[in-house]
């Protein structure tokens, strides 16, 4: 019995040693679907570069990420060239203004478009700074600073609400300051002297109240 067991033991080992090995071999040869994928770069040009679609129209476009994605305006498309698996977005631009597309390039190099954030909207508006002018005396006028390409801006945009302080909206005057900004002039007459709150409505612009202090006459 004592024999009968060792080579029944025997026989039972080089079972799970031959099933091993083949299990080994079967690991080192097999592979995945995507282990299988070949790499191709392609071309997506379904993009238009044109204000529906992007709210503006671009004469210079970028990625942020050329490892994956390379992009040139082509024809009124906006061409966008895979280079490797994985993410990045792309800006265009008309020198002022910016709109973004969000891409994702798969593992056999197709490029599936994601978000579009177009100029104008969440995320892309134009921000700005106020200041009350002249500094330290009798507030005649609330300088707007634009940092981006604002035109045909109407008083009737711009929102003035009173608090401690008061002030008498006039007519505005634009001015032109440097590449990229924007300067225009609010004239208004101070009645009161305190704070009031301005506010732009033109779509592009950033939203929310600012707050100034103005200063009536003596």
């Amino acid at each position: 019995m004592a024999k009968k067991s060792f080579w029944l033991e025997i026989l039972a080992m080089a079972l799970v040693f031959g099933m091993t090995v083949v299990g080994c071999d079967n690991g080192s040869t097999g592979s995945t679907n995507e282990e299988n994928v070949t790499f191709s770069s392609s071309t997506n040009n379904t993009v238009s570069n044109d204000e529906p679609t992007l709210g503006l129209i671009g004469t210079n476009a970028s990625s942020n990420n050329t490892g994956v994605a390379t992009v040139v305006i082509d024809s009124g498309k906006i061409k966008i060239t895979s280079v490797a698996q994985g993410s990045a977005t792309i800006t265009v631009s008309d020198g002022t203004k910016i709109a973004t597309i969000a891409i994702t390039v798969s593992a056999a190099g197709t490029i599936r478009i994601g978000t579009i954030t177009k100029y104008g909207s969440s995320g892309t508006n134009i921000t700005y700074t106020v200041e009350v002018k002249p500094a330290g005396g009798t507030t005649d006028r609330i300088k707007f600073y634009f940092q981006g390409e604002v035109t045909d801006l109407k008083a009737t945009e711009i929102t003035l609400t009173n608090e401690t302080g008061a002030v008498i909206k006039g007519t505005l005057e634009p001015f032109y300051t440097s590449p990229g900004e924007w300067m225009y002039d609010l004239n208004v007459t101070a009645t009161q002297s305190g704070t009031i709150k301005v506010k732009v409505t033109k779509a592009g612009i950033e939203t929310g109240e600012k707050t100034i202090t103005v200063q009536a006459g003596g």
